[in-house]
């Protein structure tokens, strides 16, 4: 049954930055109760500020690590003594390694999955208990449009990611008739700060999404959706509708593609700088890496960018585009005569 976003208390794990900050600006305009939860407080305080400002009911930051289980308790405890109840838990964190699997160590390998997938389990079992209690609730898990597929370089978040979509589809089966429903979400690319800013990249250059891109606010609008009419499975954006069908019915050349493309589609030509930092095993206490997008551009930024840049080449190019239509159109009319 559809219950109204501003009548929810929603818990975001992972709400510090990129999708999860977005969506919690989302439930805030439509009136929820929000608690925003990540390891950067800092970032929590000022967004649970926006947040009120912008129309939630009410905004609480807690500082919240997901590999540690007794911080994700305490998370779904507060939140029972501060409202009484809990409607939607939303699980969303974001790491990522760049490397060869060769390269990524089995410690970097553990805390992936420690994050990308033990996360999860910890938050089912923190809330599925509460939700039992009350006879409802929804949990949405966050996973990833590579949780169907793979890429080169980035072995231990595909691996997560696929441990986070087998994880949820068994809930579901466990769990149906319940009054409790389980929604997995699998988007794409988005332009957020995962890549540039927050992922630790052994290639000496730094990582890109692969494009298309998108900004999180084309996923928020649809977790958000999720939490008011809940639905097993979310595929967010033309990304994910496309490549987890292409693995399916072309997956041997899927493969050959990306093994050969894989590094050139997901690497900029920036050189890593030695920061010596990332999100990995603590947070980022920076602007950038508690923003939306942390200077991430989408597909269609870039190519407002380049047309302004180049307008003569695209005219040229829609030019073209124009003429070829219009050949088609010719020849498929001059057919049917």
């Amino acid at each position: 049954m559809p219950r109204r976003i501003a009548d929810q208390v929603v818990i975001i794990l992972g709400a510090s930055s990129g999708l999860g900050r977005q969506t919690a600006l989302d439930l805030a305009d439509k009136g929820a109760c929000v608690v925003v939860a990540s390891r950067n407080l800092p970032a929590l305080e000022e967004l649970a500020e926006d947040l009120e400002r912008r129309g939630a009911t009410r905004a609480i930051a807690r500082a919240t690590d997901i590999s540690k289980t007794d911080e994700v308790e305490a998370l779904i405890s507060s939140t029972l003594a501060a409202f009484g109840r809990i409607d939607t838990l939303m699980v969303m964190p974001g790491l990522a390694i760049y490397a060869p699997i060769e390269q990524t160590t089995l410690e970097e390998f553990q805390r992936m999955i420690d994050v990308l997938l033990i996360g999860y389990v910890r938050a089912a079992h923190a809330v599925l208990p509460v939700f039992r209690r009350q006879g409802y609730g929804t949990l949405i898990n966050v996973a990833s449009a590579l949780g169907k597929g793979a890429v080169p370089l980035q072995g231990a978040y595909t691996s997560a990611k696929h441990g986070v979509v087998g994880f949820t589809q068994t809930l579901q089966m466990e769990l149906r008739g319940s009054g409790i429903d389980v929604c997995l979400a699998l988007p794409g690319s988005m332009a957020t700060p995962l890549q540039a800013v927050h992922a630790r990249s052994k290639t000496g250059r730094v990582p890109k999404a692969v494009v298309p891109v998108f900004h999180p606010r084309r996923v928020s609008r649809k977790v958000v959706r999720c939490a008011r009419r809940p639905r097993a499975l979310i595929k967010p954006d033309p990304q994910s509708k496309v490549f987890i069908p292409l693995g399916y019915v072309a997956s041997g050349l899927l493969d050959r593609v990306l093994s050969r493309f894989g590094e050139r589609l997901q690497m900029t030509h920036e050189p890593e700088p030695t920061r010596g930092h990332d999100n990995i095993d603590a947070p980022m206490l920076t602007a950038e890496s508690a923003s939306i997008t942390g200077g991430a551009l989408t597909t269609a930024d870039r190519l407002r960018r380049w047309t302004r840049f180049h307008p003569g080449r695209a005219l040229l190019m829609a030019s073209a585009a124009a003429a070829g239509v219009w050949m088609t159109g010719r020849k498929l009319a001059s057919s049917m005569s």
